[in-house]
């Protein structure tokens, strides 16, 4: 009966249903399981993928969950995946390895600045119906913070600040040739382009380097 029990030991049954992602021990090796449970292989679930995005301290106070989202792997930049972001984590991983929360003693007379970045992960899953999708790949998440359709745009690059809110200037070759400024309302911005709510036309033609408005002529 002992033997029986023994024996029945050795059957290992999977917990979930999945795909064997590694096998961590070998045929014939050891294992004791009398002091915690061994680890014999890695299962995931590869039919829906969990993403983990670094949201940088400067943006996280800009993003909510519930929020549309894309992104690209690696590899594979034409194909666009899009999602919702679940979850912002409510402290940053650093936290783990921060000594204030140690219960060694620590002198209160001196302190060190870090100068690390920090860092959010905002969560969210993505169906994975044909498998491209696998784990620890690399992606690019665009999460979407506004949304302008039919928008007139220009570079953010062509306009200068002024001091009204919403309002920027903008200088404009004209038909003769010559470099008017003009006063332009502002919208949204992916801070490479930026929607022009009023003061260009579709096709005018922006400067963007650092040329100076044609002087008004006498009289005119």
């Amino acid at each position: 009966q002992i033997a029986e029990t023994n024996l029945a030991y050795t059957r290992i049954t999977a917990p979930i249903d999945g795909t064997i992602l590694a096998t961590v021990v070998q045929e014939g090796q050891t294992v004791n399981a009398q002091q915690s449970a061994p680890t014999i292989a890695i299962l995931g679930q590869l039919d829906t993928m969990r993403v983990e995005a670094d949201i940088s301290e400067a943006d996280v106070t800009q993003v909510r969950e519930g929020m549309p989202l894309y992104f690209t792997i690696s590899g594979q930049n034409s194909k666009r995946y899009d999602a919702e972001l679940e979850k912002i984590e409510p402290a940053p991983d650093s936290i783990v390895s921060d000594k204030s929360f140690t219960t060694t003693a620590v002198s209160s007379s001196s302190s060190t600045a870090t100068a690390s970045a920090i860092y959010y992960k905002g969560i969210f899953t993505v169906p994975n119906p044909d498998g491209l999708l696998r784990t620890y790949m690399t992606t690019e998440v665009h999460i979407v913070l506004a949304r302008a359709k039919d928008a007139l745009i220009a570079p953010v690059t062509a306009l200068q600040d002024t001091d009204e809110p919403g309002k920027a200037k903008v200088r404009v070759v004209t038909g003769a040739g010559k470099i008017e400024e003009r006063t332009v309302e502002t919208g949204i911005t992916d801070k490479v382009n930026i929607e022009i709510r009023s003061g260009l036309n579709e096709g005018d033609k922006v400067v963007t380097d650092n040329q100076v408005a044609a002087p008004t002529p006498a009289g005119s």
